[in-house]
């Protein structure tokens, strides 16, 4: 091992002798020029890689050459190495540095005429182990400069697997197992590889003192044995030292294993071992004659004193006795608890000793002389005051004594042991367990009495829940079917838009009144999610232009990227995405006081399950930002990042909570990266199934294979813009200047252009005005609060009110292509179900106290061929019905739950009890209710409702619900 090292010696002190050592040298020193030959650092830094590139392919074991300066702190400057059987030049900006490495530290000490070599490991990659691994050892020359001052290095970093291989072959060709160790004792080769390189993974107990019992290392020509791995054996050893500086060495160990030295004089052995057998055999058969005889003698002996010992020493007074009771052997124990010395209690009747308290003696002369003939053991209690000393409880135990090998009796062996502590405890047991039990009933009492008063108290909350919820409805329902009716009236692109954003922002609002009213779901588990099939792409885009507005007043810009949402149609809960989505957007608002806040979104199949998608949301903000310590304590309920946060900001910190249990709730999880100043990013992620419903037709992507010219000011919503055309395959040109715009659409022709109708109205419009744009389409991106238009809506012009989302521009080329069908069928859904109807008339009862929810479901009900009537409350409905003279009359009832006079509830129950006539008996009812607690659809549908619609109303699943049960009508 020494002769290869030296090899390496000689290979490092002719690198660093080598011109381009040299030269790179003394042009770091110099500014980068050589004041040589003027050959500048780079070009020294190309040759020094040409060389370390030729040096490593002749030298297949090298895996790594470096030069390192002192100049640049310890910086690599010229890196080469073997990697995946390639030879690399590591660029500039991967060049690591390695100042603060044992290795620098330990190079910069040497003297002009020293090496370093290092212990052999693991080779390491930015302080961590490579894979795979493989072991390492480096040699280095140090380089000085004129003034004989450490100026930087060359080092080799040489596969260690070569050399280790090569004495593992040299020593299979013996009996020998090879072993290597490192200055601290660790294994570097072991015939166990479990053992290798312990210090670098993590074996603390891969050493040779831990491995071995702490046995001598076999160095200086000594044989030591050594028991290694299960396995005997002899070794011997040698060490290899590294450096005088550090004391650093290898030990190289041979063993060999005792079972080969066993298998070289097995034969001579057995011969040995027969004769040695022979005469051992005859002498073991004579110690064995005489040791039997005297055994016999000792174990007698033994016995003898054993027992008596036993009797000695037991804390119980042992003591025979005769038939008549007379004392015959008599212990110590029996001394101390009787006060009688041995020599006096001989011959003494022991009934005179104990002399039991009670009349009717329990312990006599007729129980001993019943033993004595029965040959049988007794056990009694019994009190005794001897010599008027305080009352003792005795357990006497009489048992009779047989001699071996007889079966005569030759006395009676009585052990007595005083029990009254024992007794006494077992009474302060029994007092204490009544207590106990007097108090377990007392505390029994009064926890009953407090769950009794904890349910009632829930009950109250329960109750006062389901009637705040109830009263927030209801005004909640009037608000959203005004803004459904109000939709019908003729109005501009502008106004619808505010109407959809107010849509959003009801739908909204009823998810979070579902959750914050009804906090005891949250705390009893029992919050739900309902799945249904939805468009992702347009829920997103919903919640983005409703929270819009908020960014707009505080000067934000809200982004959407969608670029990588593969899948749109999905089977989930959107209510609850919508709910999450609010309150990040809410919070990235509320914290943010400038820039931009980008919603990214993107979707994801599983490999082995490619129906189930996971939907990933990231919401990133520039705001306040947060703390580590704060971060942990984030989603905790009321909890917010520190108590200025309320009162700066405002909120009551249970949105994130909410949040991330709604999260769980859809099999994702929710987390944050955050810095203080920096602002914040909130990532979660969904688990839903992918919706291929086969009557679904997917829209075709807007601008495929079209040129689209864009002209936005803000760079991010630019970028984003273009991403998304890129994803349709557009062919994009993005514009800074209104001088490039048009240039542009002037020379190119550009198929659709996308701009913000302030650039353009800021510039002479006069050139667009009198432009043709017949085979062109203009998006004019136009702000809430713009007056000054650019140009007018025609057939080549269109216009966006910001923020301008993917499902604006497919919903707007979609029109655009099907001569809008797809939009007449979106905003008339009611007529749409209306004709899929037969053109007979319906009839339908709205039964609510609240006037304008009978005006809300009237107006609805408008789009159904279906005659309305209403009542006020369950008295008034079962009059109408009983007045109904034909069974269609009419078809259905819409009943609120809640109602005074006669709510919903018992109204139907009525009805189904027929008290309003066998004809109505079993009308279709469906409950139109604000009670939307936990159970409340199961009450209506126990009372006898068909059906349950939760007020807010939404209209489409109010009218399709209706259009379902009037259809049903017909078939009954």
């Amino acid at each position: 091992m020494s002769d290869v090292f030296n090899v390496y010696k000689n290979k490092v002190l002719f690198l660093q002798s080598t011109a381009s050592v040299n030269g790179i040298s003394r042009s770091l020193q110099h500014n980068d020029i050589d004041p040589i030959d003027g050959t500048t650092t780079a070009q020294w830094k190309k040759r020094l890689q040409d060389m370390f590139t030729a040096f490593i392919q002749t030298n297949p074991e090298v895996r790594q050459l470096r030069f390192i300066s002192r100049l640049n702190n310890g910086h690599e400057v010229v890196r080469v190495e073997r990697r995946n059987d390639k030879i690399v030049v590591v660029p500039e900006g991967l060049l690591q540095d390695k100042s603060d490495t044992e290795y620098y530290s330990a190079i910069a000490k040497l003297t002009p005429n020293e090496l370093y070599i290092s212990d052999i490991t693991l080779n390491r990659e930015y302080g961590v182990i490579e894979t795979p691994i493989w072991p390492t050892f480096r040699v280095a020359k140090s380089i000085f400069d004129d003034q004989d001052t450490f100026f930087g290095f060359v080092i080799v970093n040489i596969d260690a697997n070569i050399l280790l291989e090569q004495l593992q072959r040299d020593f299979k060709h013996s009996l020998f197992e090879l072993a290597i160790l490192n200055s601290n004792g660790y294994f570097i080769s072991a015939p166990n590889p479990a053992l290798h390189f312990g210090f670098d993974l993590n074996i603390p107990n891969s050493t040779w003192q831990l491995q071995t019992a702490n046995t001598p290392l076999p160095i200086l020509g000594h044989i030591e044995e050594v028991r290694l791995d299960k396995q005997d054996y002899w070794s011997i050893g040698e060490t290899v030292f590294l450096s005088t500086q550090e004391d650093r060495q290898l030990t190289v160990i041979g063993l060999f294993p005792k079972k080969a030295v066993a298998a070289l004089w097995e034969p001579q052995r057995n011969a040995m071992m027969l004769l040695m057998f022979v005469v051992f055999a005859i002498i073991v058969a004579i110690i064995l004659i005489y040791q039997k005889y005297v055994s016999k003698l000792i174990e007698l002996h033994d016995n003898q004193s054993l027992y008596q010992a036993i009797i000695a020493g037991s804390p119980d007074a042992i003591i025979s006795v005769d038939r008549q009771g007379y004392i015959l052997t008599w212990n110590e124990s029996a001394t101390f608890l009787f006060g009688i010395a041995q020599a006096q209690a001989i011959n003494t009747n022991l009934l005179d000793v104990i002399n039991e308290n009670d009349d009717a003696k329990v312990l006599n002369s007729q129980l001993i002389a019943t033993v004595f003939d029965k040959k049988e053991h007794t056990l009694v209690t019994i009190e005794s005051s001897h010599h008027g000393a305080e009352t003792k409880v005795f357990t006497v135990s009489l048992s009779p004594v047989i001699a071996i090998n007889s079966t005569n009796i030759t006395s009676i062996s009585a052990i007595i042991r005083d029990v009254t502590d024992s007794r006494r405890s077992e009474q302060k047991i029994l007092q204490m367990n009544e207590s106990l039990e007097q108090q377990v009933i007392a505390r029994t009492q009064e926890l009953e009495a407090a769950t009794a008063e904890a349910i009632s108290a829930n009950k109250l909350k329960s109750e006062f829940v389901a009637n705040i919820s109830h009263e927030i409805r209801t005004p909640l329902n009037g608000i959203g079917g005004m803004v459904e009716l109000l939709k019908r009236e003729y109005l501009s692109d502008k106004q619808l838009s505010y109407l959809s954003m107010a849509k959003n922002s009801i739908a909204t609002l009823t998810v979070l009144i579902n959750d914050l009213l009804d906090l005891s779901k949250i705390e009893s588990g029992n919050l739900q999610v309902e799945l249904e099939p939805f468009d992702l792409l347009d829920n997103v885009c919903g919640v983005i232009s409703m929270m819009s507005l908020r960014a707009e007043e505080k000067g934000l810009i809200l982004l959407l990227d969608s670029v990588e949402l593969k899948h749109r149609k999905l089977i989930c809960d959107p209510y609850r995405i919508k709910q999450i989505l609010v309150n990040l957007i809410g919070n990235a608002i509320k914290f943010s006081a400038k820039g931009h806040i980008i919603v990214k979104v993107s979707t994801r199949a599983y490999d082995e399950r490619p129906d189930n998608i996971n939907v990933e949301f990231s919401i990133i903000d520039n705001g306040i930002g947060i703390t580590k310590e704060q971060q942990k304590k984030l989603f905790s309920p009321f909890t917010q990042a520190n108590g200025s946060i309320t009162r700066d900001f405002g909120g009551t910190g249970l949105g994130l909570s909410i949040s991330k249990q709604l999260v769980t709730l859809l099999g994702g999880d929710i987390g944050v990266k955050s810095e203080i100043g920096q602002g914040s990013t909130f990532t979660f992620n969904i688990c839903a199934n992918h919706n291929r419903d086969i009557n679904i037709t997917p829209a075709a992507p807007p601008f495929a294979e079209q040129s689209v010219l864009i002209f936005i000011a803000d760079e991010p919503t630019a970028h984003l813009m273009q991403k998304q055309c890129q994803t349709w395959s557009a062919n994009v040109t993005l514009v800074r200047e209104f001088s490039q715009f048009v240039s542009v659409m002037t020379q190119s022709k550009p198929d659709v252009i996308i701009a913000e109708n302030h650039l353009i109205v800021a510039e002479d419009t006069h050139w667009l005005q009198h432009s043709s744009l017949a085979n062109c389409l203009l998006l004019l991106m136009i702000g809430r609060d713009e007056v000054d238009i650019a140009l007018l809506e025609s057939a080549n012009c269109e216009h966006l009110i910001k923020p301008v989302l993917p499902i604006h521009l497919i919903e707007l080329c979609s029109k655009r292509l099907n001569n809008s069908v797809n939009i007449a069928e979106q905003t008339n859904y009611g007529s749409a179900m209306s004709k899929a109807l037969p053109d007979k008339k319906y009839s339908v009862l709205v039964v609510d106290d609240n006037q304008i929810n009978r005006i809300v479901a009237q107006g609805l009900l408008e789009e159904l061929p279906v005659e309305v009537y209403t009542a006020n409350n369950g008295r008034e409905a079962i009059a109408f019905l009983k007045n109904v003279q034909h069974k269609n009359d009419l078809h259905l009832v819409l009943m609120d739950g809640q109602m005074p006079v006669l709510d919903g509830y018992k109204a139907t129950e009525f009805i189904r009890q027929g008290q309003a006539g066998e004809l109505m008996a079993n009308v279709t009812i469906i409950a139109m209710t604000a009670d939307t607690m936990a159970g409340d659809r199961e009450a209506c549908l126990a009372v006898g409702m068909d059906d349950f619609i939760s007020k807010p109303i939404d209209k489409g699943a109010f009218l399709h619900k209706v259009m379902f049960w009037l259809a049903q009508t017909e078939t009954k």
